[in-house]
């Protein structure tokens, strides 16, 4: 490499002459260039970086230590009453209602136990 780089600085401070016409060479560099990273993403990044919590602890000999995993079941409230989940199957199939109660019976068989409706004002 130093071969390479000594010959570069050669081409820059002199230029070619050939028969009288003075040529110039295109120098190529060559290095690989760095990889565009949004600045978004920078500063995602600089965040995790920073984290201490990220960041994997060892005890004495040399296994990562665990830490313990949150619940992987948040409790889900529906922002609709029981009874309008329940008309909502009463609907048209084109109306936007039986939809709604559609994906919610969907979100409801998921998570099981961990669902829970709008409270009834009546």
């Amino acid at each position: 490499m130093p071969e390479i780089k000594e010959s570069l600085e050669k081409v820059i401070e002199s230029p070619v002459v050939e028969n009288s016409v003075e040529t110039r060479q295109v120098i190529v560099d060559l290095k690989k260039p760095e990889a565009f990273v949004p600045r978004e993403l920078k500063s995602f990044l600089q965040k995790i970086e920073e984290d201490p919590v990220a960041t994997p602890t060892f005890d004495p000999s040399g296994q990562p230590q665990l830490s313990p995993i949150n619940s992987q079941n948040p409790k889900i409230n529906i922002p609709i009453t029981r009874t309008t989940f329940i008309d909502g199957f009463k609907k048209s199939f084109d109306d936007v209602g039986h939809w709604l109660s559609v994906f919610f019976f969907r979100e409801i068989k998921l998570k099981e136990s961990h669902v829970s409706f709008k409270p009834d004002d009546s």
